[in-house]
């Protein structure tokens, strides 16, 4: 089954921060962190029901290389994100998207 990606509006702006701030501190990372959300991203849109439920209908994956989270909801074809998440940051940010 196919799913329609949505981002959050918060969700982008966290994402383009996290992207920035690596980004500058060096091209590479910036590459890196980018390569990571996007796979995250297919690995979600390919199996969406495979990661774990952490808060109401809601789940995370975690990046492989960076401490980050992505934040998901599923309503019928579409996967909602709702954050890209720091492992420092408080969770509540997230919880009431």
């Amino acid at each position: 089954m196919s799913f329609l990606i949505i981002f959050h509006k918060k969700a982008e702006l966290e994402l383009l921060e996290s992207f920035d701030w690596y980004s500058k501190r060096s091209v590479l990372a910036g590459e890196k962190f980018s390569i990571d959300i996007s796979n995250g991203v297919d690995s979600i849109q390919l199996n969406p029901l495979l990661y774990p439920i952490v808060y109401g209908a809601k789940r995370r994956f975690n990046l492989n290389n960076f401490p980050f989270s992505i934040i998901y909801s599923i309503r019928k074809k579409t996967i909602f994100i709702l954050s890209v998440f720091h492992h420092s940051r408080n969770p509540k940010i997230w919880k009431h998207r």
